[in-house]
C-alpha cells in the first residue's frame, strides 16, 4: 500500500513521489503505575500514531533509498472487533486530510 502524490522537496517538484506508511503505533492512555496521567499522543487527544515516508518515487523505494521526508501524524485508530487493520486506517486517515486526498492509492 502507498499513496503516488506530487511532492515539492527544497523547492524540486517530485511528481511521482510515493508516500509510504511506515509504522502504526497504538497506544491506550492509561494512567502509570503512580496514578499519572500519560504524557504525549494517547493522553486523551488521539490514541494513534504513523510515521509516513516520503520517497522520490517507487523505484527508490524499491531500491532501498533513503525517503527524502519524514512525517509524524497523530490520529484515532478503531480496536473494534470489525475494524480495518491499522495500516488500513492510516491511510484512510492520509485520504481524508487535504494534503493527501488528491494522491493516487497504490
Amino acid at each position: 500500500m502507498a499513496i503516488k502524490k506530487t511532492y515539492t522537496f527544497r523547492g524540486i517538484e517530485l511528481p511521482d513521489a510515493y508516500w509510504v506508511v511506515n509504522s502504526v503505533d497504538y497506544r491506550k492512555g492509561l494512567k502509570t503505575a503512580n496514578g499519572m496521567n500519560p504524557l504525549g499522543f494517547g493522553a486523551g487527544t488521539y490514541n494513534g500514531c504513523m510515521m509516513v515516508y516520503i520517497f522520490k518515487d517507487k523505484a527508490s523505494r524499491d531500491s532501498n533509498y533513503a525517503p527524502v521526508k519524514e512525517r509524524m501524524l497523530y490520529f484515532n485508530l478503531s480496536t473494534s472487533p470489525d475494524a480495518k487493520s491499522q495500516v488500513a486506517q492510516a491511510y484512510d486517515y492520509l485520504n481524508s486530510l487535504q494534503d493527501y486526498n488528491d494522491g493516487e492509492e497504490i
